[in-house]
């Protein structure tokens, strides 16, 4: 296996497993490895399984879990010994006490792996709504996959054709929509789903889906008290201790988002605004906003000699993405003299909250934070605004 360029950070692996038919007999003794991508030096260091209640099993998760330390709690609740309480070894004794229905515990934004080395189970998974990606490619035997495409066109052998199908589908939703990628050989597991190799044979199942079936009958106002409990409720599990940094625009979510974090962060929230021309009105409105907030106000020009950008820009998203965003989301908050060590960023999307974070029925509007795999961010003692805000926006 070569190693990756610097740049990637995550993981890859592979397992021989026979056929998809079940030919083989499974994984054990057969080869598998799992490896963790450095950013560093762009090594793959062995992920060296954890003794659990004497099993061995290897995770390797990329990104985080928001109720880590709930479920380290509940584990040892159940009598389980965590040692070092990293969120790799709360997942392998969350696998040791729940199986495959471990993945229905987590809640976060992550892509994992969990080898048994026992058994030759192998479970990859990704969060409820997608945030982290995880590629999978079948070849003589040999299932190999990785957190990024990159680091899968290193540990593969490919071919690695381009797919007419995903080029259509880009056309037509500006993105390559899973279980497609770029690549005719390569699938990617969707949101939501684990993917399970057991006894030869691979089985793809969705752990996690919004109901729809539920109707609540309910006010506006009932609907917003709900609306401000989640946030609240997700907040409290995200922020905890980290500096957070908020791309602000002065515009509604981005200015709810800054009242939300601003109550919870131990810090004032470092914000980022991008101004287009010399007499955008972006940067006042959102100073004002930031200013109200006792937040850290930063305003960047974007240059409008952007092409030059492009292909740091497009050689970021790995696969065709026509991401509008992309110019501001790869530059400025890196060049913060203090950084934030998360940032996030407020969207809406009306009248549908089908997105890619959860709404009660009756919120007309979603909410999301970039770095967090869950809804979106946390309740502001100042509910009479926050509820006129919500008020207006269902207007």
């Amino acid at each position: 296996m070569t190693s990756p360029p610097a740049r990637v950070d995550g993981f890859a692996g592979a397992i021989a497993w026979g056929t998809l038919s079940g030919a083989g007999g499974g994984a054990r003794g057969r080869g598998s490895r799992l490896v963790r991508w450095t950013a560093a030096d762009g090594r793959p260091v062995p992920v060296e399984p954890m003794g659990c209640s004497g099993r061995l099993i290897g995770v390797s998760l990329v990104g985080s879990l928001a109720n880590a330390c709930e479920l380290a709690r509940e584990l040892e609740r159940r009598d389980h010994a965590l040692k070092g309480g990293s969120e790799a070894e709360i997942v392998a004794h969350a696998y040791e006490q729940w199986g495959e229905r471990c993945i229905e515990q987590l809640c976060g934004m992550f892509a994992l792996a969990i080898l048994d080395e026992q058994s030759g189970v192998l479970l990859l998974a990704r969060d409820r709504a997608g945030t982290r990606s995880l590629y999978y490619h079948e070849a003589e035997g040999v299932l190999a996959f990785a957190s990024s495409l990159t680091a899968l066109r290193e540990s593969a052998a490919g071919p690695f054709d381009v797919d007419p199908q995903a080029i259509d589908a880009y056309l037509a939703f500006r993105a390559v929509p899973a279980p497609l990628s770029i690549y005719r050989s390569v699938k990617k597991l969707p949101a939501a789903h684990v993917l399970t190799v057991a006894d030869g044979t691979a089985r793809v199942r969705r752990y996690w889906s919004l109901d729809f079936e539920r109707k609540d009958r309910i006010g506006l106002n009932e609907a917003m008290e709900r609306l401000e409990e989640l946030l609240r409720e997700v907040v409290a599990q995200t922020v905890r201790d980290r500096s957070w940094g908020l791309l602000l625009s002065g515009g509604l979510d981005s200015s709810i988002l800054l009242d939300l974090l601003s109550t919870r962060s131990p810090e004032p929230v470092q914000t980022f605004t991008f101004a287009f021309s010399d007499d955008s009105p972006d940067p006042e409105t959102a100073g004002q906003v930031a200013s109200h907030f006792g937040a850290v106000s930063r305003v960047f020009r974007v240059d409008p000699r952007i092409a030059q950008d492009l292909p740091h820009i497009v050689g970021r998203y790995e696969q065709p993405y026509a991401n509008p965003s992309g110019r501001l989301t790869s530059c400025s908050p890196g060049k913060a003299r203090t950084r934030p060590s998360a940032v996030g960023s407020g969207t809406s999307r009306r009248p549908s909250s089908a997105g890619s974070t959860a709404c009660p029925a009756g919120a007309s509007w979603r909410l999301s934070v970039r770095t967090c795999r869950c809804a979106g961010c946390v309740s502001s003692s100042k509910g009479s605004r926050f509820r006129r805000w919500i008020a207006s926006s269902a207007g």
